[in-house]
């Protein structure tokens, strides 16, 4: 199961000003130029500048959050935690860094303490399909098909035209071979979304698996044409089995 997990650590990036959150001129500076690097997939240079706003403003649970992120991006898992627990010291009510703790707790596979710090975030008041959906890879991950649904429609609640988040459905749908509700999540999120690359792959492995060869190949092609570079080890393979449907 592909999973959106890292997708969207630019929210609270791009939203710190609807915080509220006092800070000096010269930090909330240090703070942009990391953004900056961070959106050009340069977190290692970001990290440099959220370390220098710290030193000034070292209680900033943004800047805090935000090297957290950056620490996720580089894989720096335990780093990251540490940083989101610094933020929960600071503010044992700021959403995100539950939100975000849950998230990496995941990745290092502690499902149960994600679920734990997820439910926090649902508390204090999230508005997010984020620790939804987090929740719904734990219970995944713990083999409990039905609490991982019920968690993913409970995302889809709260944002129902995420087309992500119906792509994620979707594929663990699949992974539980229930193969024609799969489809029906991709092609809600094609809907919303028709140029997301990633759906049009996994379409393409359930329509195989329901011997829809024609199908299958018209979602190869599209993948194919639509899918960025990252994807690189997706569009390897499905050149591979493009070929194989249509030799």
């Amino acid at each position: 199961m592909r999973v959106n997990v890292i997708g969207r650590n630019n929210e609270l990036l791009h939203n710190y000003k609807g915080l509220n959150i006092m800070m000096s001129q010269i930090v909330e500076n240090l703070l942009k130029q990391g953004i900056q690097f961070d959106d050009e997939g340069d977190p290692e240079k970001a990290l440099e500048y959220f370390n220098k706003a710290l030193k000034l403003d070292p209680l900033n649970i943004v800047l805090w959050t935000c090297k957290g992120l950056a620490h996720n991006e580089m894989n720096n898992y335990e780093e990251a935690i540490k940083c989101f627990n610094e933020v929960i010291n600071i503010d044992s009510e700021y959403v995100y860094a539950f939100r975000y703790k849950g998230r990496t707790l995941f990745l290092v596979n502690q499902y149960e303490e994600a679920i734990k710090s997820c439910d926090k975030a649902i508390e204090i008041g999230n508005t997010s399909a984020d620790p939804w959906m987090t929740k719904g890879y734990c219970f995944a991950s713990l083999n409990q098909s039905e609490k991982a649904i019920e968690c993913f429609n409970k995302a889809l609640e709260i944002e129902p035209e995420n087309p992500g988040v119906w792509n994620d459905k979707g594929a663990y749908l699949a992974e539980i071979e229930r193969y024609v509700e799969a489809i029906k999540c991709y092609e809600k999120a094609l809907n919303i979304d028709p140029y997301l690359a990633i759906v049009y792959y996994n379409k393409s492995n359930t329509e195989q698996k329901l011997g829809l060869r024609q199908e299958a190949i018209r979602s190869l092609e599209k993948f194919i044409v639509m899918a960025p570079p990252k994807y690189e080890f997706e569009l390897k393979d499905a050149r591979r089995r493009l070929s194989e449907l249509t030799n």
